[in-house]
């Protein structure tokens, strides 16, 4: 074991310990890890030691870089002691790049999984953000959106990544996520044409180190610089996923993200009601259709049952055109309540942009859809909530009624 010590500590007091055994290497990762403000207080050769050396020290290490040798399974347990119990950052190095390997190490906690021979260039940036990670940060209270609706079929994906790729393009100097919370089932990667590595299974049970750096590995972004978090793919990591799950990984993304959109389940399940209560804003979608206005009124009055703050709700009509049966008004007096927004009805634009993989709003951003989710963006920072009482809408309350008795 090779012992360094470069005299003082260096300000931000980080430590590392290198566990490499190449010598060569070993002194080459040194001498980075040390013009960036780390003291390395050991260089060790082979993991077994690495465990002695850690117990060893007064404070726990902030960094581990970690050969990835032939005792694979043992060297992975020590990277999830170390990251899940110390919250200490780690790089991994290995001689293979197998798709299998680098999930293992990554689910394990690893921030940065390099193959070797790694150049200089490339570990000095695998260090470099794991600073950013280390370093303390200016705290984002970013906003968070909930599309919602009580059915399927209502365009509610649509709605959700056309609005997220709206704000990604109107604010390109700050950071929008967009979440899959259709649990196995839901589309947005189909939206926007992504086979995402990682899903929000993969985040459960990482709270304590579910930091901008661990949330940049997990999530993707998209060639319109969206950021995506996608649903999990099998039925038992969804079913793992809980509404506590979901509040806290929302709090988080609040902190890393300006702006959250996310695209809902349609029935409230605990995981629906955790988004719901979260949420700054909750986008209560419909059509002008009386099927849909039914389970809007269902939904309503649930939210009151449950207490959900009545002044974050904002109804949007989607699909709007000017032939449909009901009319905004219409629905507006019979729940006493404004429709902030209506989407018009374009179902070939949007039934392209699934095709293509390539949302409209992006694709398309002059065309009178796209445009139109561009002012609800604006309107959602600057709602304008009526302050009036419509009267109740008779024509509205008799097709309701007589769809009823049917």
């Amino acid at each position: 074991m090779r012992q360094t010590n470069v005299g003082r500590l260096p300000e931000n007091g980080w430590t590392a310990l290198i566990v490499e055994p190449s010598s060569e290497v070993q002194s080459s990762m040194a001498r980075q890890l040390e013009a960036r403000g780390f003291r390395v207080a050991a260089a060790l050769e082979s993991p077994e030691q690495m465990q002695g050396a850690m117990d060893a020290q007064t404070d726990v290490a902030d960094l581990l870089v970690l050969h990835l040798g032939e005792n694979g399974d043992s060297v992975i347990e020590r990277i999830e002691k170390a990251a899940s119990e110390q919250n200490t950052r780690v790089i991994v190095t290995a001689q293979a790049a197998e798709a299998d390997l680098i999930l293992r190490v990554l689910r394990a906690g690893a921030s940065e999984f390099l193959v070797q021979p790694v150049s200089s260039e490339e570990f000095g940036a695998a260090v470099e953000r794991v600073v950013r990670s280390l370093a303390p940060q200016q705290q984002t209270q970013g906003q968070v959106y909930a599309v919602y609706c009580p059915k399927g079929g209502l365009g509610s994906t649509t709605v959700a990544v056309n609005l997220a790729c709206t704000l990604a393009r109107k604010h390109r100097n700050e950071r929008v996520a967009v979440v899959d919370a259709v649990m196995h089932g839901g589309d947005v990667n189909v939206f926007l044409d992504m086979n995402p590595r990682y899903t929000i299974a993969d985040l459960l049970g990482k709270e304590d180190r579910l930091d901008t750096h661990l949330l940049e590995k997990v999530l993707e972004q998209h060639s319109t610089g969206l950021w995506v978090l996608a649903e999990p793919g099998h039925a038992a990591d969804a079913s793992a996923v809980s509404g506590d799950d979901m509040i806290r990984l929302i709090a988080q993304l609040r902190r890393a993200f300006d702006f959250v959109v996310i695209d809902c389940e349609h029935q409230l399940t605990n995981r629906t009601l955790g988004i719901l209560e979260s949420a700054d804003k909750i986008l209560l979608l419909t059509t002008l259709s009386v099927p849909a206005v039914r389970q809007l009124q269902r939904v309503l009055d649930t939210f009151s049952q449950i207490g959900l703050a009545d002044a974050k709700t904002y109804m949007v009509v989607n699909r709007h055109q000017t032939s449909d049966v009901l009319q905004v008004r219409d629905v507006e007096k019979t729940f006493k309540r404004p429709v902030i927004w209506r989407l018009p009805n374009d179902y070939k634009a949007a039934d392209d942009a699934i095709t293509r993989g390539r949302p409209f709003a992006a694709a398309a951003p002059r065309a009178k859809l796209s445009q139109s989710y561009e002012r609800l963006a604006v309107s959602l920072n600057n709602p304008e909530k009526s302050g009036k009482r419509p009267q109740l809408g008779s024509r509205m309350r008799r097709m309701l009624l007589k769809s009823k008795r049917r």
